[in-house]
């Protein structure tokens, strides 16, 4: 049903909110893209996964691929949450991959921009 639908989402979205820091640059692109597509992406989560996204910790050290980056930055701008530190270093990763990104991924990505 729709509100037991509602129910995991929102349980979803609070253990996010708690264990925020130590997901994985994927776990924290994949749920950020289904609460985003669901609808049911609260902002201060969203930030969180965001901040996560781009810790240099993430973003620096080889976790990230072309469809986490695009999946998470698509999150943020879906729900219009602001997301500087992610998008900056999304930038940086897509002029360093530009040559490796697949066509899809690269369409989110300047859409989400």
């Amino acid at each position: 049903t729709r509100q037991a639908t509602a129910a995991s989402l929102t349980s979803v979205a609070a253990a996010a909110r708690r264990c925020s820091k130590t997901l994985s640059g994927r776990d924290a692109a994949t749920v950020l893209f289904a609460l985003a597509t669901a609808k049911r992406a609260p902002p201060d989560v969203v930030r969180a996964l965001a901040r996560r996204l781009a810790a240099p910790a993430v973003a620096g050290c080889g976790q990230w691929n072309a469809q986490d980056v695009a999946n998470g930055c698509w999150a943020c701008a879906s729900v219009g949450v602001d997301a500087p530190e992610l998008f900056g270093a999304a930038a940086k990763f897509a002029v360093a991959n530009a040559s490796s990104l697949e066509p899809r991924g690269a369409a989110t990505l300047a859409w989400a921009f």
